[in-house]
């Protein structure tokens, strides 16, 4: 396809992103406003895909096929007939870690998809979008036209909050995007955690099944915390915010540090009991998302006179220190949209200059 590029380079601003939320697991994502990352695509005539890494004055220089948004990028240029055609990938942050389940590979692949799309003129849905991203993630086959899990992809591409299913009629995979009641409160627990085997060996300890009343009783939760935070009914939305399938089997096989489940769940049972706050850990580890009603908090800070966010977040820095692992709880918050939105509002939709995504991807 002869296809050109119509500017000289793209930039993109991407945020992270927080999967494996509570009974949602795979299927719901939060796009988090901190951190974020920018990338500036520049395309390249030699097929060649370089990746540069700038983040906190530290400079990392890779070649495409190893990274994650260099595997999307190779793989939607193919798909929409651009083979040969490469670029340069430049991403820059301000800390924004790897592997600490803040959905890093999900938001590079993003930002090099819209990147793409953006020179070259392309209209994209936020469905293909994430679609796209997803063969820069885990689990991805190319070969076979499979992507790899889209969770982080979504938050990643949309912000806000995301349901991720795929359609049992068609196998289509559909994103739903949804904003969050502003009462909604966010806070981030960073780990000094390193896990080993990174995601995929956190999602090995997923594999045995899974007993009849836990799957009943985990769709009953979704179904009603997703009716409670699109309604606007954040007390529900938390009061329904409890997992038992992920999250304990990761953290007896040592996932998140040196603790089992029992002493974990003891800890989610305490924050809620005394602060109303949920605890979750953001997709496969080592870091920690809050969330809360900030009236709830407004009004026991008024009467403790001492900030909400200090208050719990010893609680939990008190319990990691005992296991030796350091944590620090930062206020944060959701997205309010993410690199397809950056890409419309930078640089419009373009137009369709292809004769069909749809075939193309079939």
């Amino acid at each position: 396809m002869n296809l050109k590029p119509i500017c000289r380079e793209a930039r993109i601003t991407v945020p992270s992103s927080s999967a494996n939320v509570g009974p949602g697991f795979d299927c719901w994502c939060f796009g988090l406003a901190s951190p974020e990352l920018t990338l500036t695509y520049r395309p390249r005539e030699d097929g060649e895909i370089i990746v540069e890494e700038r983040s906190g004055g530290r400079v990392r220089r890779s070649d495409g096929s190893r990274h994650a948004g260099g595997k999307a990028l190779s793989y939607f240029l193919d798909s929409i007939g651009l083979e040969g055609r490469g670029a340069d990938l430049l991403y820059l942050d301000q800390g924004y870690p790897v592997g600490k389940g803040l959905g890093r590979s999900g938001a590079e692949a993003v930002g090099a998809i819209a990147g793409a799309a953006a020179v070259y003129g392309l209209r994209l849905t936020r469905d293909e979008l994430v679609f796209f991203a997803g063969f820069g993630e885990p689990g991805a086959d190319p070969g076979n036209g499979k992507p790899g899990h889209l969770d982080n992809a979504s938050g990643s591409a949309n912000g806000r909050f995301n349901i991720v299913a795929a359609s049992p009629r068609t196998g289509d995979v559909r994103v739903f995007v949804y904003d969050v009641p502003r009462s909604l409160g966010v806070a981030l627990g960073f780990s000094s955690f390193e896990k080993t085997g990174g995601t995929e060996a956190m999602r090995k300890v997923l594999e045995e099944p899974v007993s009849k009343s836990d799957y009943v009783n985990t769709l009953g939760w979704v179904s009603a915390a997703t009716a409670g935070l699109v309604s606007g009914n954040v007390d529900q939305f938390l009061e329904f915010m409890w997992d038992v399938f992920h999250e304990s089997r990761r953290a007896d096989a040592g996932g998140y540090g040196g603790f089992d489940s029992k002493g974990f769940f003891g800890l989610k049972k305490q924050l809620y009991d005394d602060f109303g706050v949920v605890l979750n850990v953001s997709g496969a580890g080592p870091n920690l998302l809050f969330l809360y009603d900030k009236g709830n908090a407004r009004r026991w800070e008024k009467q403790k006179n001492t900030s909400f966010i200090k208050a719990f977040g010893s609680v939990v820095e008190e319990f990691f220190k005992q296991k030796r692992i350091g944590l620090n709880v930062k206020a944060g918050a959701v997205a309010r949209g993410g690199g397809y939105d950056c890409m419309v509002k930078r640089y419009g939709l373009g137009r369709l200059r292809v004769d069909s995504l749809e075939k193309r991807i079939a």
